[in-house]
Parts: structure tokens; C-alpha cells; sequence
């Protein structure tokens, strides 16, 4: 590339956060939230795997009793498209 050009790529989303997993979610008992958390459909959530390790997982569902989450990456699934302009060329010295 030369300065001022731009190129666009996209990297397949097997290559970048991987295909949807529809197992990979988990269901949460209600009773584990304050009653006065802000549950919402399509909101992040953290949450703290078995092996104590951060996940986020993103609300899909409420019922009465139960919160599911999915714990895929929102950009599962997803295909990335990138579009870059090289702005200068410096020397290394």
C-alpha cells in the first residue's frame, strides 16, 4: 500500500469469533438477581463460570423464575469487514 490508499478485507467469522454455539448458554435461577436489577432482553450480564473465570453472556430470555443467557460473543457468527487507509510511511530510524 502507498499513503492515501485505502483497502477493504473481511476475515470469515470461523476466522474471527467462530460460528454460533447454541449450546452455549446457561440458565440462571431469578432468585440470584437483586430484586431490583434492571432485567432486560438483549442486555449483557456478567457472570462467573464453575471454574471461576468472567464471562459475559447476553440476556435472551425472562420468565418468573429463570434469566437464560447466551454466552457466545456478540460478534459470533458474524462475518468482520475492515476498511483501512494508510496515512503515512515513516522510516524506522
Amino acid at each position: 500500500m502507498s499513503e492515501g490508499e485505502t483497502k477493504t478485507f473481511t476475515i470469515e467469522c470461523a476466522d474471527a469469533y467462530g460460528e454460533i454455539n447454541p449450546e452455549a448458554k446457561t440458565v440462571i435461577a431469578k432468585e440470584h438477581f437483586p430484586d431490583d436489577f434492571p432485567l432486560q432482553e438483549g442486555m449483557p450480564i456478567p457472570l462467573m463460570s464453575e471454574q471461576g473465570h468472567h464471562v459475559m453472556g447476553t440476556v435472551t430470555e425472562i420468565t418468573d423464575t429463570e434469566v437464560t443467557a447466551d454466552l457466545n460473543h456478540p460478534l459470533a457468527g458474524k462475518d468482520l469487514t475492515f476498511e483501512i487507509e494508510l496515512l503515512s510511511i515513516e522510516n524506522g530510524e
